[in-house]
């Protein structure tokens, strides 16, 4: 398998259904390319012989661009040419009238989709095949297990409020948006959690934001709500966001030291974004947890972001990241990511 070039050999996957997965993975990516692209004429469809995904772009021929046209083949008006967009010539692109910002985009987006349909089942069913053995030692585990909670997501903001991914940032009336401390640019808003409308109102009730830079990415801030705070502006990324948690799915979330038996620490703790629970770390070998900026006490972990997650953030090399709070300090969140 080879998501570079979108060579995905559906015989790698014996455990799903080959025509289930070839239709998941096709709409998988062409949400992704119409959203990135914004253009029409978008189609993907998996070549059986090529094992290959491809993105194709149909483009009207006009009299305004065939003179151009020409240069790629002998066509008239009326006729379309097709571009696999994927491939990202520049040639091509520019004849599209598609970015190479929009093509990045592209890329970026449909990997991590295409990697989330490829996962989902085997994840999916390696949980199943482990309730025996968590039942059998589900005593030793107890003092390991935490409520964790996975987001129900779709695209828009119907309201603004809650718990959403892009859109407006909460600021008080006399308060700046929020800038980068690397190289001063405006800071994108990332994730807004207003824990109180969440599962976890019980341990901490305030509101937080996390923002990223995306013109140097290298600034990262997370922030409490300000009293009085109303809902400003949107300053996130052409293509990414905002999206709407509609609900949450409760799991039972245990931490990835808690035992040494592969099959459990192949999927605990939970991957993904999720609410609470226990960090997915992606490096060490014990828990250690993240101490408070004020105090150094042991903090709860409110969010955690995954670089495959709704955010549609890439933390460096397919990272993750986790909004913690001080149940004793709540207006000094901390944000920490790291990759593997």
């Amino acid at each position: 398998m080879d998501l570079d070039r979108l060579h995905v050999p559906l015989a790698a996957f014996p455990d799903d259904d080959p025509v289930v997965l070839r239709e998941r993975m096709i709409a998988a990516l062409q949400a992704c390319a119409e959203a990135a692209l914004g253009c029409p004429g978008v189609e993907v469809r998996y070549e059986e012989e090529t094992e290959q995904l491809r993105v194709w772009v149909a483009v009207p021929v006009t009299a305004d661009n065939l003179e151009s046209a020409r240069g790629f083949g002998e066509v008239e008006i009326g006729e379309e040419l097709i571009f696999d967009v994927w491939l990202g010539s520049a040639e091509y692109l520019q004849f599209m009238g598609v970015s190479e910002e929009a093509w990045e985009r592209l890329r970026d987006r449909g990997e991590r989709a295409l990697r989330g349909v490829l996962t989902a089942g085997r994840t999916a069913r390696a949980v199943a095949a482990l309730q025996p053995w968590l039942a059998e030692h589900q005593g030793r585990l107890a003092a390991w297990r935490r409520d964790a909670w996975l987001p129900e997501v779709e695209a828009g903001l119907a309201e603004i409020g809650g718990v959403y991914y892009g859109g407006p940032a909460w600021l008080a009336a006399d308060e700046a948006w929020p800038t980068c401390g690397a190289c001063g640019a405006a800071l994108e808003l990332l994730l807004h959690v207003d824990l109180a409308a969440t599962p976890m109102a019980s341990a901490v009730c305030e509101a937080y934001e996390v923002f990223v830079c995306g013109a140097c990415r290298g600034g990262e801030l997370a922030r409490v709500v300000a009293p009085g705070a109303a809902p400003r502006g949107s300053l996130t990324a052409p293509g990414r966001g905002p999206r709407r948690v509609t609900g949450w799915r409760r799991v039972d979330d245990y931490s990835g030291f808690a035992a040494d038996e592969p099959a459990f620490q192949k999927v605990m703790a939970v991957r993904g974004d999720k609410l609470g629970g226990w960090p997915a770390r992606l490096q060490g070998t014990r828990e250690e947890r993240f101490p408070c900026p004020a105090c150094a006490g042991e903090t709860i972990v409110v969010f955690q972001l995954d670089s495959d997650g709704h955010a549609e953030y890439r933390w460096g090399d397919l990272g993750r990241a986790w909004l913690s709070v001080c149940p004793s300090h709540p207006g000094r969140p901390l944000l920490f990511w790291e990759c593997s």
